[in-house]
């Protein structure tokens, strides 16, 4: 289907086929399953009540679980991208890489949304990494789909649970609106470094 030039398509997470967005199993439920509640309320409170900060994400500020996360973060990144390990380092506790002689944590920022509260509007993470990617927990039945437009294409994604969605910083995406009353929340993860990303298929992000 060609809108105004611009394809677009609905794409089912097991068919992403694609050279700017990809899939990878992150099966974090036992790990957010405590905190489910608290990410919630620290949103809420951020961004709702007192529309804290810039963007559309808050930090969730859990140092434990930042750490955990960035442990995991980073493997599926080594994994999948051509990076030098010695870039990936330990510094107070926290996941992150060395960049330009500056320490990058490696933290879980947070949108969550529902029926009534959503914030849909495009953005990149131009300024802020290399490398990014965003896993949900609790996806919706009706909506909450991720727009993403790349170059010519605009694509849109209906998340699984269990899977991390990998795609380059210069991106620009949307969480789209949903129809549950349920809180759908959105983990963004970000890896910075100084190079181009290269992706193991041989693509240059």
């Amino acid at each position: 289907m060609s809108v105004s030039g611009t394809t677009i398509l609905s794409l089912v997470s097991a068919m992403i086929n694609h050279d700017y967005i990809f899939e990878y199993d992150f099966d974090i439920q036992a790990l957010v399953s405590e905190h489910k509640e608290a990410m919630i309320e620290k949103f809420y409170h951020d961004k709702i009540e007192n529309s804290k900060g810039s963007g559309y994400n808050t930090g969730y500020e859990n140092k434990d679980f930042d750490r955990e996360i960035g442990v995991k973060f980073a493997r599926a990144v080594n994994d999948n991208f051509v990076i030098n390990p010695d870039r990936v380092v330990e510094s107070n506790g926290l996941i992150g890489t060395m960049v330009y002689n500056e320490f990058k944590p490696i933290k879980a920022w947070l949108y969550c949304q529902n029926d009534e509260h959503f914030a849909s509007k495009a953005h990149t993470h131009i300024n802020t990494s290399t490398i990014n990617a965003v896993t949900y927990i609790d996806v919706p039945d009706g909506g909450g789909a991720l727009e993403l437009n790349i170059i010519h294409e605009t694509l849109q994604l209906k998340p699984d649970p269990g899977k991390i969605y990998f795609f380059p910083y210069w991106v620009v995406h949307k969480p789209l609106p949903q129809k549950d009353k349920q809180w759908r929340i959105c983990i963004n993860l970000e890896f910075f470094d100084e190079s181009r990303p290269l992706r193991k298929n041989g693509v240059w992000w």
